[in-house]
């Protein structure tokens, strides 16, 4: 079910469809996301993404895509404001990279960036016990 205008448009970015279809079936059950595809390859990436305009891509961090570093790093330049997340499944860890740019002068400029502390608030939690699969 399609989420409302106000909701976070998700791109799911893996090759394994036990992955992708198990993220999007959990995530189509929040009516604040909008689950708008699975890509299960990354040969256009870039201009897909450009196209359809996502604020968040949840890339299987366990199985990423081949060749995906240097299309991440363009996403990340290209796209302003958009969250990357790498999920690991197998480690019940998750990453988060956002595409900022800041205007470096000198040494001080790039020294203020590496000091900021970003607090992100969760928006799936995923909880595990010793033994759960």
């Amino acid at each position: 079910m399609p989420a409302g205008d106000s909701a976070s448009r998700v791109l799911i970015l893996s090759d394994q469809s036990l992955f992708h279809l198990g993220i999007q079936n959990l995530l189509e059950q929040d009516t604040v996301l909008d689950v708008i595809g699975c890509e299960l390859s990354a040969p256009e990436l870039v201009d897909h993404i450009r196209a359809t305009q996502p604020d968040v891509i949840l890339l299987d961090s366990d199985h990423p895509p081949a060749n995906i570093t240097s299309q991440i790093m363009d996403i990340l330049r290209d796209v302003p404001g958009i969250r990357l997340i790498g999920l690991s499944y197998q480690h019940s860890t998750l990453v988060v990279y956002r595409g900022e740019t800041h205007q470096v002068r000198d040494v001080a400029d790039l020294l203020n960036v590496i000091g900021e502390r970003t607090t992100i608030a969760p928006t799936i939690e995923y909880h595990t016990t010793q033994g759960e699969v």
